[in-house]
């Protein structure tokens, strides 16, 4: 088993109780946690329960589990002889016992946060590994945190966090980012933008539950493709190739970097809170409805215009993928108001017209992307707390920068679902009024 060795400081840390892995592309961080340091702990320790999350459930059998199963493979493990895998449970359960260790029974479970009453309904859990943390929501770390939070007569628990980097404003950044011993520098002769930051550090928190003082030790470890030896030349290539065409692609991935947020579309035009609209005198009713399917998910919007001003993003009605139109029209039947739709889409709009939804085109011409968002721009937006997936593209919608880190004003045509839905809802002045 080869590994980088910016990695073996990790290998067998089983007593950090927090661990961020925070990599470029290509740097070599899940594969070194699934594929290596997972099967290690699975071999070496004693009552092992692991759950590997990802906010999603369907994605994790083509990502995680893999992963894990690969490693399995290489490590020269057989299926049904030294381990079950049950795929209907989506789980990995040792079989046997390894170098003399009660490892027998250790199990490894591969589930999604978009059910969290199931994740709930696993006991005895001793080890949490985020996949693609930024997915997660700062309540998700939170309620995870606490459930491998280890009293001082438990086993050692631990959460592991894997992810490509994301923006300052991210809540990954705000509880990740505190260098209070940085262990390892980037040297002043690497790439400029590297040069003398924090590659390696740690932090403690001091925690109290039931009169009890229990310390909380983070560890955080910032990679990029060059901690990666094992990586081939064309990736390398293909990663360092987006400096040519987008500069924040390039710090993400190439660098191991935070984005840039200075082009962020509606960086500080809004908040997040949850308001009533009893407390104001004219209500107004914005539904928006943007179309996908497979790899795009269908959105609809609930938003309010309060008294004018605020722009009150309120409820997500839908945000799925691979809706028919009839799933569509069932899931928004109950809902009463105009429904302002992406006009790309008419055969849409006129069957959900048929099944009796109240459904109408949005106008669109030239430069109607960026009208629109101006639109938004004159109201005061705020966001409902409930609404995770609307948050996240407000916090990623931006303008693409160029080769030479300059913000031009084409719109990145990505996280953009709920924005469109939430901007078509707003684009027709005469949509109708509803009390609510």
């Amino acid at each position: 088993m080869k590994i980088n060795k910016n990695y073996l400081e990790y290998l067998k840390d089983y007593e950090t109780n927090v661990i961020c892995f925070l990599g470029g592309g290509g740097s070599g961080k899940s594969f070194f946690v699934l594929e290596q340091r997972l099967i290690l702990q699975l071999l070496t320790q004693i009552n092992r329960r692991v759950l590997v999350l990802k906010k999603v459930q369907a994605t994790s059998k083509y990502s995680t589990l893999q992963g894990v199963l690969d490693g399995l493979e290489t490590t020269g493990l057989t299926q049904d002889l030294h381990y079950k895998y049950n795929k209907s449970e989506m789980s990995i359960t040792l079989l046997v016992n390894f170098n003399n260790i009660q490892t027998k029974g250790n199990t490894i479970y591969f589930k999604g946060l978009d059910d969290r009453t199931k994740v709930k309904s696993f006991k005895g859990i001793t080890d949490i590994v985020m996949e693609e943390a930024s997915d997660f929501t700062y309540d998700d770390f939170n309620e995870l945190k606490i459930r491998t939070r280890s009293s001082n007569n438990d086993i050692n628990k631990q959460l592991i966090l894997m992810l490509n980097p994301v923006d300052s404003m991210h809540w990954v950044s705000e509880v990740f980012n505190r260098y209070e011993k940085v262990t390892l520098k980037y040297p002043n002769d690497d790439l400029p933008e590297l040069a003398n930051q924090p590659k390696k550090w740690e932090f403690e928190d001091i925690e109290k539950v039931d009169n009890e003082e229990i310390k909380i030790k983070y560890k955080v470890f910032r990679s990029n493709f060059d901690d990666n030896k094992l990586l081939d030349n064309q990736t390398k290539a293909q990663i360092q190739a987006l400096k040519r065409y987008d500069y924040n692609m390039y710090r993400v991935y190439r660098l191991g970097l935070e984005m840039e947020r200075d082009e962020l579309i509606f960086k500080d035009n809004y908040e997040v809170k949850k308001l009533n609209i009893n407390d104001y005198n004219d209500v107004k009713i914005k539904l928006g409805l943007d179309f996908g399917f497979s790899s795009h998910p269908t959105a609809c919007i609930k938003s309010y215009i309060l008294d004018d001003d605020i722009l009150y993003i309120d409820e997500e009605l839908i945000y799925s993928t691979n809706l028919t139109n009839q799933d569509i029209y069932e899931e928004l039947s109950n809902v009463h108001g105009l429904f302002i739709c992406d006009s790309a889409e008419p055969k849409s709009i006129e069957e959900l017209a048929r099944l009796g939804l109240d459904v109408q085109g949005v106008t669109k011409g030239q430069g109607s992307v960026n009208t629109g968002i101006k639109k938004m721009k004159t109201y005061k937006i705020v966001i409902n707390p409930s609404c995770e997936n609307v948050i996240k593209e407000f916090g990623l919608y931006s303008y693409k920068v160029n080769k030479n880190g300059e913000i031009t004003q084409s719109i990145i045509p990505e996280h953009d679902h709920a924005i469109d839905a939430i901007r078509y809802s707003i684009m027709e002045e005469e949509s109708k009024f509803y009390f609510i």
